[in-house]
């Protein structure tokens, strides 16, 4: 057994970590990906313009949290995405991953503060009646970002006025 399989053997133990075999590659659950190929290498990877970890697996460039869901939680079912619970792009651990629809998806970025654009995710019916109860009851924007469970940063352009949000 080779020194790093003997490392990786021992830690995998102290953490109780769990991997996958993935063709040459294993697949750890904390988003790790070690090649198993002639270097033995942890595969770094690079960011791409959206923010997420991005590798080349056997010559395909993908998401590590796409690698990472599909070796633990089996492919994505058709009309779903994949969601990182905590918000964070860079936390690819398999707990932090699940599969949801693109709706909730949506819902969860704006309820964290993670998506500024309510229009696209509320229908202009509920955008219209936010604003009425917004105006017509005296609640403060603290009060409503409370009560409809988004963040201040994701309604205060749309009670604003400002329809055209980032």
């Amino acid at each position: 057994m080779a020194l790093w399989e003997k490392m990786k053997v021992k830690n995998l133990k102290e953490v109780n970590m769990k991997s996958k075999k993935v063709g040459n590659y294993t697949v750890f659950s904390n988003g790790d990906i070690f090649s198993n190929n002639e270097r033995k290498v942890f595969l770094k990877g690079w960011f791409n313009r959206k923010g997420y970890s991005i590798v080349k697996i056997d010559g395909v460039t993908k998401s590590r949290h796409k690698v990472v869901s599909e070796a633990f939680l089996g492919d994505r079912p058709s009309g779903m995405t994949i969601n990182h619970i905590d918000g964070d792009k860079l936390n690819n651990d398999v707990s932090n991953l699940e599969y949801i629809t693109e709706e909730e998806n949506r819902i969860h970025a704006l309820k964290n503060g993670l998506k500024r654009n309510i229009q696209h995710s509320l229908t202009l019916d509920v955008c219209s009646d936010l604003v009425e109860f917004y105006e017509n009851t005296g609640v403060s924007k603290r009060e409503l970002s409370k009560l409809v469970g988004f963040s201040r940063t994701a309604i205060n352009p749309l009670l604003n006025g400002n329809f055209n949000l980032i």
